[in-house]
Parts: structure tokens; sequence; C-alpha cells
């Protein structure tokens, strides 16, 4: 009489119990990869996040380094004009009370050569570019003289000190000006650093 095959049921059991534990491993490994690929680009970001914000406040200083340092040129410039200014007329008033002394009031231009100089130096549009501080009613009176041949020009003519003073004013004016426009070139032109006494080429 044969025996009957011994089946061995532990072996299925085996196998449920492996393939169970290799799902449950690689849940574990998923999961653990998810969470540090999260990290990471969490770390990435807060990394980006940071390098941003100091990139912006780098360009906050430099740009607040910049603007003091204009205001601060700008200051310069605008106390250097003022010191200037000051200075071509004291020089004015100096020449001016210097003047006195050597002109006697004897007339230089008569009354046609003042209009005369008016008129030419009198820009369309602009009637103030007449002789500096022209006499108001010596320029009437000359028009009036040009409208009626009896109206006495004697009022117009210009004496020397007239003369010696329009030339003291226009002086001062040009020397004005001219600081003026120096320093607007001062302000626009870029700022070169002063190169060192060894770094200089010298020329023969």
């Amino acid at each position: 009489m044969s025996e009957a095959p011994v089946v061995s049921r532990g072996i299925p059991g085996l196998v449920g119990i492996a393939v169970a534990a290799a799902w449950l491993v690689g849940c574990l490994v998923g999961y653990a990869a998810h969470t540090w690929t999260h990290e990471s680009v969490k770390d990435q970001l807060a990394t980006h996040q940071v390098n941003d914000a100091r990139a912006d406040a780098a360009t906050a200083e430099a740009g607040r380094v910049r603007l003091k340092e204009a205001v601060t040129r700008a200051n310069k410039l605008e106390k250097a004009l003022a010191e200037s200014e000051t200075q071509y007329r004291k020089l004015a008033q100096e020449q001016r009370n210097a003047l006195k002394s050597h002109t006697t009031g004897r007339v230089c231009l008569d009354a046609g050569a003042v209009r005369v100089l008016n008129a030419t130096a009198t820009t369309p549009g602009d009637a103030s570019h007449g002789l500096p501080d022209a006499d108001v009613h010596a320029a009437a009176t000359s028009s009036a003289a040009a409208a009626d041949p009896d109206v006495e020009e004697s009022g117009a003519e210009a004496t020397d000190d007239d003369v010696a003073g329009w030339a003291v004013t226009v002086k001062e004016q040009y020397g004005v000006c001219r600081s003026r426009l120096q320093r607007l070139i001062d302000w626009f032109a870029p700022v070169i650093p002063e190169q060192s006494p060894t770094n200089a080429t010298t020329h023969d």
C-alpha cells in the first residue's frame, strides 16, 4: 500500500511574508526617498531665498552708497559755486569803489551811441540784454527823441563812470556764468580716480 505524498504548506506562507516584507521595504524606501527629495528641494529653495535676499541687500546698500556720494559731491560743488560767486561779486564791488577815483563823469557816449548799443544788444523776444544797468529814463528819452527831434537827448548820454560800471558788471556776470558752467561740467563729468605718481606715464 503506497503512502500519500506529503505536501508542505509552509512555503506559500513564507513567500507571502517575503512579498509583504519586500512591499513594506519598498514603501519605506519610497517614503524615505520622497521625504529626502522634499527636504532637499526645501533646502535649495531656502538657499535661493537667502541668496536673493543677500543680493537685494547688496544692491540696496550699493545704491545707498552711490546716493550718499552723489549728495556729498553735489554739496561740495554747490559750496564751491557759492564761494566763487561771492568772490566775483566782492571783486566787482572793490573795482567799482576803486573806479570812483579814476572817473570824472565826462561824457563818453552820446545818446545815439547808447541807443544803438541797447538796440543791437537786444535779442528778439527778450528785451533784457541791453547794456547792464542802463538808465531807464535815458532809454525813454532816446525813444522820444527818435519820434520828436525837438526832445533833448542829453539825459541819455553815457559818462566814463557809466562805461566803467558796465565793464565791471559784464566781467562779474561773465565770471559767475563761467563758474556755473564749470560746476555743471564737473557734475556731469565721469569720476576718474587720480593716478598715483608711480603709475603715471611720463613723456619725454
